[in-house]
C-alpha cells in the first residue's frame, strides 16, 4: 500500500484554496490552519484548526503530533515567516527563518542588496518623525514612503514635495507592524516582474511580466501582462539581477516573486518575495503562461521531490483591474456576457448597485478583475481590452 503523506497548509483563504484542492488531488492528507473559522478553504481539508497563522509556536504545537511531510503556504506574505520557523523546527524543506526575514522586512532586504552591490534605490529606515525632513532631503524628492513589513502596496505613497511627507509617513506607519518606515529613492520607468523558483540552490526563471500602475501618489497595479515585451537585453539583465537577489537574501527551496523598475540606467530591484505572486497570478496566470501546474510545483518543492522542467511555454495572459468613475453605483451592464466570452478565464465585480466607488488608494478600492488567456501576449491583451470595453458602470 502506498504511503499517504500529511501536508500542512498555513492559511486557508480564497487564494489558498487551490493549494488544498491540488494537494488532495495528489493523494495527500491535508491539514489546514487559519485564524478565520469561516475561511473558505477549511471545509476542503481533511482536518483543520483555527489558529493564529502569525504565531509559529502555536502552529507548531498543533501540527507536531501529525509529523507532516511538508508545511507550506500559497501566495500569502503573512505566512512566510511562520512557515519558515515551522520548517526549521520540524526539519522540513523550506525557506530558512533568516531568509524569511530578509524577504519580508524591506529594511533587511535593502541591506542585503546594498551589501552585495545590487541595483536598488537609495533608502533610509525611520521609526518616527525626528529628522524626518532631513532624512527625506538626503533621499531627494520625489521619494517613496512604505512600511518596512507589509505587502500588496499597502501604505505605499509617492511623495512629490515636502508638504506631503508627514501625511505619507503616517499612512505608511499605519500599515507597519514594526512601526518602521522606509524612505526610498523614487525610480522612474516601467515595472517588470520575475517569477522563479529555487530548489537545492538551483534557480529556474519561469516568466517575466509587465505591470501597468495607477498614477501618483498611490502606486497600485491596474494590469499585469504575460509575457514581458521588453527587449532581450533588458530581460536578460532582469533575469541576472533576479538570480543575484535570490542568492543575496539566502532564499532556497521556494517559489519566488521579484519586482523591478526598468529605469533609464537599467533594471533596479524593488522587492523580492519568497512566495508566489498573489491574486491568482501564481496559481492561475503563471500556470497557463508556462503550461505547468505551479501549485503542484510548490507542493513538490515543499515535499523535497525533485522538480524537472524540460520545456516552459510563454503563452499570453492578462490580469486587469477595471476602473470606474467615483460615485454611487447606479447600474452595471454586461458582466455576465464578459464571463461567457471566449478567452476570459475569470471575471468578477466586487461592487453592486448602491455601493460607493472610491479613488484607487489600495487594493480594497478595486471594483473587480478580469483575467484573459491567449495563445500569446497580443491575443490575451485584445481579449482583455474587448472585455473591459463591454463593461458598463453608471454612477451617481
Amino acid at each position: 500500500m502506498q504511503e499517504i503523506y500529511t501536508v500542512v497548509l498555513i492559511g486557508a483563504g480564497l487564494f489558498q484554496l487551490p493549494a488544498i484542492k491540488e494537494a488532495k488531488r495528489l493523494g495527500l492528507y491535508v491539514i489546514a490552519l487559519d485564524g478565520d473559522a469561516n475561511a473558505p478553504g477549511l471545509p476542503y481539508a481533511d482536518k483543520y484548526f483555527i489558529a493564529d497563522i502569525k504565531d509559529p509556536k502555536q502552529c507548531i504545537e498543533i501540527i507536531r503530533p501529525f509529523r507532516p511531510a511538508a508545511v507550506f503556504a500559497l501566495a500569502t506574505e503573512v505566512a512566510v515567516r511562520t512557515v519558515a520557523d515551522i520548517c526549521a523546527e520540524l526539519d522540513l524543506k523550506g525557506v530558512s527563518p533568516e531568509a524569511a526575514i530578509n524577504s519580508t522586512n524591506k529594511k533587511r532586504m535593502r541591506d542585503c542588496f546594498l551589501r552585495d552591490k545590487l541595483p536598488s534605490p537609495k533608502f533610509i529606515a525611520v521609526n518616527d518623525t525626528v529628522d524626518l525632513d532631513k532624512n527625506a532631503s538626503n533621499i531627494g524628492y520625489p521619494l517613496v514612503t512604505k512600511p518596512a513589513d507589509s505587502a500588496g502596496s499597502r501604505g505605499v505613497t509617492i511623495v512629490e514635495t515636502q508638504d506631503q511627507l508627514a501625511e505619507a509617513f503616517a499612512h505608511a506607519k499605519k500599515y507597519s507592524t514594526s512601526g518602521e518606515v522606509l524612505l526610498e529613492e523614487y525610480m522612474s520607468g516601467d515595472e517588470i516582474s520575475v517569477e522563479a523558483f529555487i530548489q537545492n540552490g538551483n534557480i529556474q526563471i519561469l516568466s517575466l511580466s509587465d505591470k501597468i500602475r495607477t498614477p501618483k501618489p498611490f502606486p497600485l497595479d491596474t494590469r499585469v501582462i504575460f509575457p514581458s515585451n521588453k527587449d532581450d537585453k533588458i530581460q536578460i539583465e532582469a533575469r541576472r539581477i533576479a538570480e543575484q537577489a535570490i542568492v543575496s537574501c539566502g532564499i532556497d527551496n521556494a517559489v519566488i516573486h521579484i519586482e523591478m523598475m526598468v529605469t533609464p540606467t537599467g533594471p533596479k530591484l524593488v522587492e523580492i518575495a519568497a512566495r508566489g505572486a498573489g491574486f491568482h497570478v501564481f496559481s492561475n496566470l503563471l500556470s497557463w503562461v508556462c503550461d505547468i501546474n505551479t501549485v503542484e510545483l510548490l507542493i513538490n518543492i515543499s515535499l523535497g521531490r525533485e522538480v524537472k522542467l524540460t520545456k516552459i511555454k510563454q503563452r499570453g495572459a492578462v490580469l486587469s483591474f477595471p476602473s470606474a468613475k467615483r460615485g454611487i453605483v447606479k447600474k452595471i451592464e454586461n458582466i455576465e456576457t464578459i464571463k461567457k466570452t471566449e478567452g476570459i478565464y475569470d471575471a468578477e465585480l466586487y461592487i453592486k448597485v448602491g455601493d460607493q466607488i472610491n479613488p484607487l488608494k489600495s487594493g480594497s478600492d478595486r471594483i473587480g478583475h478580469i483575467i484573459a488567456f491567449g495563445s500569446d501576449r497580443n491575443s490575451a491583451l485584445e481579449i482583455a481590452e474587448n472585455a473591459e470595453s463591454l463593461l458598463k458602470i453608471e454612477v451617481l
